[in-house]
């Protein structure tokens, strides 16, 4: 039984694809705020204070109590803005940077966010990979009965794509909270993902027109039926009766 190239090739980039969605950050997470006037002259007045001799160091004890002692260091008050970021980012609770989905999956379930995380986990990885493998097995495959099973199963596998969940997310994704200035920007992850879905998506459609095509299932088409015959030999048959 002959291969089919095209669709083999769609699958294998789709499979690449999804790897560097893996290896490459997903997206990345920043805080951009400018230090508000009022802050900044608290700032001054607690460095000066601090700049006092004797009531200076009790001073400096009750700033580095309360701030820690990095923020008004000697370090940050060359630039104090990105000492003040961080030190908000770490007061909330915010985790900036690159964000890489595997890590992601596993910090929802560092965080007992199972159910979640078996989600994600599902639909994001395990998902994506069976239904190229299962391409890629249907495409090699020399047999033509492994080529039917290899490929129901692919067409049941890809209607669990949730193409429309990850829009959305990346719909959220892409809002900004604008009251704490907190921007998320997809990354090289993100795209290489979506070009994967997109990819494995065509290569079932592909496949399924070669195999339509060129296997000609007959078992369920009657035998007396003449329209029937000659629109499968068009190659109109259902992907889903072989």
């Amino acid at each position: 039984m002959k291969n089919h190239p095209l669709s083999l090739t769609l699958f294998v980039l789709s499979l690449l694809a999804l790897i560097g969605s893996f290896y490459f950050p997903f997206f990345s997470i920043q805080l951009k705020m400018e230090v508000p006037e009022a802050v900044g002259a608290g700032k001054d007045l607690i460095i000066t204070g601090m700049a006092i001799p004797i009531a200076g160091n009790y001073i400096t004890d009750i700033t580095n109590n309360f701030f820690g002692s990095t923020l008004f260091s000697q370090t940050c008050q060359a630039d104090w803005s990105p000492c003040f970021q961080d030190w908000i980012a770490a007061q909330v609770g915010i985790v900036r940077g690159d964000q890489y989905l595997l890590n992601m999956i596993k910090d929802t379930f560092g965080h007992g966010e199972v159910f979640l995380g078996a989600i994600i986990l599902v639909f994001s990885v395990l998902f994506p990979l069976s239904k190229n493998l299962l391409g890629l097995a249907a495409s090699m495959s020399g047999s033509q009965a492994s080529k039917q099973s290899l490929y129901r199963m692919l067409s049941k596998t890809s209607k669990w794509s949730m193409t429309d969940v990850f829009v959305v997310a990346l719909l959220i994704l892409f809002m900004k909270a604008e009251n704490i200035h907190l921007y998320m920007q997809a990354d090289n992850g993100v795209y290489c993902f979506a070009i994967s879905a997109l990819l494995s998506s065509l290569g079932a459609y592909v496949l399924g027109q070669e195999l339509g095509v060129k296997l000609h299932f007959t078992a369920s088409i009657p035998a007396t039926s003449t329209n029937s015959s000659n629109d499968f030999d068009n190659g109109d048959s259902s992907n889903d009766e072989f």
